[in-house]
């Protein structure tokens, strides 16, 4: 059974069918790579698995067992979706950094909440680990910063270091560098090659065809809500099937 997998997912707003059968798998410290054009379905896929907008049917698998029923669960409380969101890491394409906080207490805020009644020591453990993060994204002089105080680039890789402190079983990317320049795209692409070294599992929805190509294990390509074409990216990118997948990344070296 693999690390992760998503069977049969759909997911409609109103009369419109977004996601119509979606399924794929991955293996622990894999990176998948999700591409596709805009209105494809990779977001609504990606925030169903964080169970932002949790999926009409299908059923999740992790660690070899089964994580979700959509039928079972649909009637899951807000704090039961809440527990297992833990689970799924999630890094917008906006940062979604609290103004109020500096980057400290971006970071720590959650894991301070999940530990309420906790020693001082769990809490000074807690910014330790912070603080440890933000080294590791190379921001380890910015945790006393406000996010305004900071470049796109910089408030990116607060949010990567952010979803990484509750230590979560699959980190998830909805288009990271989408709102950056080129000289800060570089900046996150980097951290997240980094992460990919540390056996990190990350499902990454991406327009950065490089990326999708050097640092994945397995891409998808989606297209009007289904998984037209995946496999290894040399597969996809030096010998597409799909005239959809040809077209597509034609457009893209445009």
């Amino acid at each position: 059974m693999a690390y992760f997998a998503v069977e049969n997912v759909t997911k409609s707003f109103g009369s419109t069918k977004v996601l119509k059968g979606v399924s794929f798998s991955m293996e622990k410290g894999e990176v998948l790579s999700v591409i596709g054009s805009s209105g494809s379905g990779k977001t609504t896929l990606l925030r169903g698995v964080n169970f932002l907008t949790p999926p009409d049917t299908g059923r999740f698998y992790l660690e070899d067992a089964c994580f979700y029923d959509a039928e079972r669960d649909k009637r899951l409380s807000e704090r039961e979706f809440r527990q297992k969101r833990l689970n799924f890491g999630l890094v917008f394409q906006s940062f979604n950094l609290f103004p109020q906080y500096n980057v400290l207490n971006n970071l720590t805020l959650a894991p301070r909440l999940a530990a309420k009644g906790a020693s001082k020591e769990a809490l000074a453990e807690i910014s330790a680990n912070a603080l440890e993060l933000l080294e590791r994204v190379g921001l380890g002089d910015k945790a006393k910063n406000y996010p305004c105080e900071l470049s796109g680039g910089q408030q990116q890789r607060v949010a990567i270091a952010r979803a990484l402190m509750l230590s979560p079983k699959v980190l998830c990317f909805d288009e990271p560098t989408s709102a950056l320049d080129p000289e800060l795209t570089g900046e996150v692409l980097r951290v997240l090659k980094d992460l990919a070294k540390e056996n990190i599992t990350m499902i990454v929805v991406t327009h950065e065809m490089k990326f999708a190509r050097e640092v994945s294990d397995k891409v998808i390509f989606m297209a009007d809500g289904i998984i037209e074409e995946e496999g290894a990216p040399e597969q996809l990118f030096d010998n597409p099937r799909s005239s959809r997948l040809r077209s597509f990344l034609a457009s893209t070296r445009e």
